[in-house]
């Protein structure tokens, strides 16, 4: 091992051990996570109902059904950001906020664009759209 890879390696424990001590300073500070959903019946069993308030809903179906996801804040990696893969899924939208939503079929916020403006309701995201997100956050 070299002493540039030591030295990155250390630095990397170091950003680590800091960010896990410091953190934000109470619960009211700390984003809402992302969840991701899965039905215990049949796939499609999910409704649109089931979008919690104040959150930005996406279902790997369209007409909401199947697998769905739900998040407060955004997500950075729609593979990592969620206990099942969500990579590549989406085909169903619901905005229940109050911001304009920023889908994007890059992970960490790049490439295409896809606007979702507040409380809009999309039941099948189109061909051109269609299974192709991999990030999303307020704009």
């Amino acid at each position: 091992m070299t002493l540039r890879s030591r030295f990155a390696a250390l630095t990397g424990l170091v950003a680590a051990a800091l960010i896990f001590t410091a953190g934000p300073a109470s619960a009211a500070e700390r984003p809402a996570p992302a969840t991701a959903v899965t039905p215990a019946g049949a796939a499609g069993t999910w409704a649109d109902t089931d979008c919690p308030d104040n959150n930005m809903c996406a279902w790997e179906h369209a007409h909401y059904g199947g697998r769905f996801i739900y998040m407060g804040t955004g997500c950075s990696n729609f593979t990592k950001c969620f206990a099942t893969n969500f990579g590549d899924v989406a085909s169903s939208l619901w905005n229940r906020t109050s911001y304009t939503w920023c889908f994007y079929t890059g992970t960490y916020y790049t490439w295409r664009e896809y606007r979702v403006p507040r409380d809009a309701k999309i039941s099948f995201l189109g061909e051109s759209w269609n299974d192709a997100f991999l990030s999303a956050k307020k704009c």
